[in-house]
C-alpha cells in the first residue's frame, strides 16, 4: 500500500532474489519499479541482460537512457 517508486523497486527487487536466487527474468508493472531493480543489479554487480532480464511497463524516456537501456511495453 505505498506509491510506486525507483527506492521501492530496489526492495522487492531484493526481496524477489531472496526468495528465488536463481531467478533470471522479471516484468515490473511500471517503469519506475523497473529501474529500480536495475539499479539494484548494478548494486550487487548482477549483469543485465546477460544474468537477468528486466522488463518495464509505460515506456518513459527514462528507459530507453538507462544504463543498460530497459525494454518496457509502450501502451497507446
Amino acid at each position: 500500500p505505498v506509491p510506486s517508486s525507483v527506492t521501492l523497486g530496489r526492495e522487492l527487487f531484493r526481496d524477489a532474489l531472496a526468495k528465488m536466487p536463481t531467478l533470471d527474468g522479471i516484468f515490473c508493472n511500471n517503469d519506475d519499479i523497473a529501474l529500480g531493480a536495475l539499479f539494484e543489479c548494478h548494486r550487487a554487480s548482477i549483469a543485465v541482460p546477460k544474468t537477468i532480464g528486466i522488463t518495464g511497463f509505460n515506456d518513459l524516456d527514462m528507459m530507453e537512457v538507462a544504463f543498460p537501456s530497459v525494454t518496457s511495453v509502450r501502451t497507446p
